[in-house]
């Protein structure tokens, strides 16, 4: 299809439709939602803390695993971003940031209450500029942080049986921009997206104790939807053609099982699978330029399986903790199946990755810890420091 062609199409589909999703918008052809543990123990695991309870992180990701806190507690985080490049070719740019923060105090023998702050998402993607099959090249960037306030709770139902919950406004701030060049004249397409939008979101879990040394979980993270807006230009016809029409990011619910095994009093092993819902993110996708169908691009939901193991060395000034963990994660960006070998190109997709993690904490005999926690492989490495105060 000519170029002029596929932005009069572009124009009648953006006419005659609401928005609803996130689009085919090219910034948005490394975009991809994972669940990154904010806390330097969860990541040492690998992420792995569905079933892990005592620890005050555990309302970051199963709230009824705050039911097994013996002591309150004050913790905060760290978290270095390292930049790198993706099997598509766009660049990561690096980022660090306050990744968590978060109280949990004891009331009375059965309730556990905490609050917390957690940078769920930090992310920056320079587009490669590289001609893509149809002789245009992108040029542009996107660039997205969503920062999480929450409460979350928890009830020693009985000896065997913990339940808990968490409500939080999650805050999504997005600005990108993009062009379509061709080889030689005039911009073919301008795009630009930005916003900011708080939404409400929560979770819930349960943890059952069949044994003293197994723990049994499960939860579930409702995820989230922000609407931000879109604006697109043709310099080479000079018209607007999208003066501000608003448009929604989804980040996908996840559905988690888990569980913890305590071998001995030194040696814990934690296992988690979580299924990840990115059809929501391609059910509603918006066609944003070219004649497209929303079909000819590919999300399914996906499996992610977590392992971890943490090893304790009791001493008497202070104990020492070493943990490894690994993470499967899915591929979870949109691929286009269609006849457009462009857009074919510029879509991809990415394929499944292993992330493996190893960390440290020392613990000191009365009331503060120490962790440090790095993950590799992937798209690029990460290093959490973490410091918690029990009292």
């Amino acid at each position: 299809m000519r170029p002029r062609s596929a932005v009069a199409v572009w124009a009648v589909l953006v006419a005659c439709s609401q928005a609803q999703a996130q689009t085919n918008d090219h910034f948005f052809r490394s975009w991809r939602w994972t669940e990154e543990p904010s806390s330097p123990r969860a990541a040492g695991l690998g992420g792995a803390m569905t079933g892990v309870g005592d620890d005050g992180a555990a309302a970051l990701h199963n709230p009824a695993g705050l039911a097994s806190v013996t002591k309150s507690e004050v913790a905060g985080g760290l978290m270095a971003r390292g930049g790198g490049t993706n099997a598509r070719g766009d660049t990561l740019v690096a980022r660090t940031s306050v990744g968590f923060a978060l109280a949990a105090v004891r009331l009375r023998q059965r309730w556990v209450l905490a609050g917390y702050v957690a940078e769920t998402l930090a992310s920056r993607i320079k587009l490669d500029a590289v001609p893509l099959a149809d002789g245009f090249t992108d040029a542009g960037s996107l660039e997205g942080v969503a920062t999480e306030l929450g409460a979350a709770a928890a009830w020693q139902l009985s000896s065997r049986l913990q339940l808990g919950g968490r409500l939080a406004v999650s805050r999504l701030a997005l600005d990108g921009e993009y062009s379509r060049e061709p080889a030689a004249g005039p911009t073919n397409l301008r795009v630009t997206t930005s916003g900011s939008a708080s939404r409400p979101t929560g979770a819930i879990g349960a943890v059952l104790l069949p044994a003293p040394w197994l723990r049994l979980a499960a939860s579930v993270s409702e995820g989230v939807t922000w609407r931000v807006t879109r604006r697109a230009t043709s310099p080479v016809q000079g018209v607007v053609l999208d003066d501000g029409s608003a448009y929604e990011v989804r980040q996908p619910r996840v559905f988690s099982v888990g569980a913890t095994l305590q071998a001995s009093r030194k040696l814990l092993f934690s296992a988690q699978l979580d299924r990840v819902a990115y059809h929501e993110i391609q059910s509603a996708l918006i066609i944003g330029q070219g004649a497209h169908a929303r079909g000819d691009y590919a999300l399914s939901d996906a499996w992610e399986p977590r392992l971890g193991v943490e090893l304790s060395l009791p001493r008497r000034a202070a104990s020492v903790q070493l943990r490894a963990g690994v993470h499967w994660r899915a591929a979870g960006s949109l691929r286009y199946t269609g006849a457009d070998r462009g857009e074919a190109s510029a879509f991809s997709g990415s394929s499944r990755q292993v992330l493996g993690s190893v960390g440290g904490s020392l613990v000191t005999a009365r009331w503060l810890r120490f962790d440090l926690s790095g993950r590799f492989g992937g798209d690029r490495g990460e290093l959490l420091f973490g410091t918690a105060v029990r009292f």
